[in-house]
This record gives C-alpha cells, sequence and structure tokens, in this order.
C-alpha cells in the first residue's frame, strides 16, 4: 500500500497512480526524475490490520454531550472545516469586483452585459456563503437508539442533511482526500464516511474536516453509543 508521495529531489506531490506497482518505479511530473519506491503489500484479512488509537480527550471545536438514550456532537466550522485564508481573501475580492461592475453596469445602462455579470455575481455570493458558513456554521450530529442525524445551521444548502436508521449502518470510517495543489503544497481533508446496507456506493456524512482527530473522534463515539463494531475499511485513513 503507498502512502501520501514527495519527491525526494524537488518535494513536489507524486501521484500514486503513476506508480508501476510492480516495479516501485515511477517519474516526479515536476522535475522528472525518477524515483524508486517501495511498495507495501495490503494486508489480506482484517485481523492483520495495526488497531485504531482510542481518543480520551475531545477536540478542540467539538462538545459532546451523552445520555442513557441520546448522544449529541455539536461540530463548529470554524474550528473543524478546510477554509483558508487565501480562499477567504479570494471569496471577498471576488464577490465585491463583481458587485463593483454590477453597479457600474446598472448606474450607465450597459444592460447588455448586466446578465453575464449577474452569472459571476451568483457564483461570487456562493462563495461568500461558504465563507459564512465556515465561520458561523455548526454541524449536529444526533445519535439514539434508531436513528443516527446529520443538521447543519444556520446556513443548510451546502451539505447535506441525513437521518439514516442505526440498523442499516455496516460501518463508519475516515478518509483523507486531496483539496488542491499549490506548487509543491498538497492540501488535504478529511471526511467521515459510512457503509449502509443495500447501497453500493458510501455515504459521505461530513467532510471538508481540518484535522483527522476530530473526524475520528466523531466515527468513534458514534460506533461506541451505536455499538457498531470497528472493522478497518480498505483506503481509511487510520493515522
Amino acid at each position: 500500500m503507498l502512502e501520501r508521495i514527495n519527491c525526494p529531489v524537488c518535494h513536489s506531490y507524486v501521484p500514486t497512480e503513476s506508480v508501476d506497482l510492480a516495479t516501485g518505479m515511477t517519474r516526479c511530473p515536476n522535475c522528472q526524475s525518477l524515483l524508486r519506491l517501495q511498495v507495501r503489500e495490503e494486508r489480506e484479512t482484517p485481523e492483520e490490520a495495526a488497531p485504531k488509537q482510542e481518543i480520551y480527550a475531545i477536540p478542540k471545536g467539538i462538545e459532546m454531550l451523552r445520555l442513557p438514550s441520546e448522544l449529541s456532537l455539536d461540530m463548529q466550522w470554524r474550528h473543524s472545516v478546510s477554509f483558508s485564508k487565501p480562499q477567504m481573501f479570494v471569496a471577498i475580492s471576488y464577490f465585491s469586483i463583481l458587485v463593483t461592475f454590477l453597479y457600474i453596469a446598472l448606474t450607465t445602462r450597459s444592460f447588455h452585459v448586466i446578465g453575464i455579470i449577474g452569472l459571476f455575481a451568483v457564483i461570487g455570493a456562493a462563495l461568500l456563503m461558504w465563507l459564512l458558513a465556515s465561520l458561523f456554521n455548526t454541524t449536529y450530529i444526533t445519535v439514539d437508539s434508531e436513528f443516527v442525524c446529520i443538521e447543519h445551521r444556520p446556513f443548510k444548502l451546502l451539505y447535506r442533511e441525513y437521518k439514516i436508521p442505526i440498523k442499516d449502518i455496516e460501518q463508519l470510517y475516515v478518509k483523507e482526500y486531496v483539496t488542491g495543489r499549490v506548487n509543491s503544497e498538497v492540501y488535504t481533508a478529511h471526511a467521515i464516511m459510512m457503509k449502509v446496507k443495500g447501497q453500493n456506493r458510501d455515504v459521505r456524512l461530513l467532510r471538508g474536516i481540518n484535522k483527522p482527530l476530530q473526524a475520528q473522534f466523531i466515527e468513534q463515539e458514534i460506533e461506541r453509543f451505536a455499538e457498531i463494531e470497528d472493522k478497518p475499511v480498505k483506503g481509511e485513513f487510520r493515522a
């Protein structure tokens, strides 16, 4: 199994899918250096997978209330969801410039460009909403004897909300994914995934979580309260 790879020469990200698994050879897409990598074999059985480390302290940005009949987990986006300062600057600048041009077009009666500017202003408004949500939103997770419920407030349009019967849940796990690249820097986030009976694709309960500890803690507490046995899943983030 391959971990995330960075070129030892230029330190750029090297996609794992470019590696020849038979020889361990690949080429850096940035500096074209030929690399030989050590490929670890996949574990063949779940019993061979290293056990997860239990998380005892509640991570920053998460509030938990555990009662005999209900578990409540509140995740504050400003401490949890990936939205960097450069992204904030771009969102505010993009929206501000477009609103300015839209105002100029209206005052000069340049109606032929208003439609085009308006379309881009809608995109800017969506970016601004995402910025506000990253600052003020909270995700509310409620688990009782029958359901796992996911709600987002005050902005509800950005993420799906769920109410899933516990009896249909086979497994929860955390998955890491790449959100973007700037030069040689690779930015990643984490999603809480759920395997549900009768569905071919796994359900993505939450995404964009900055710190894996936060995602793993939420997974751990839901599984513990709902009495779901934790089992290794291929592609799961377990660091």
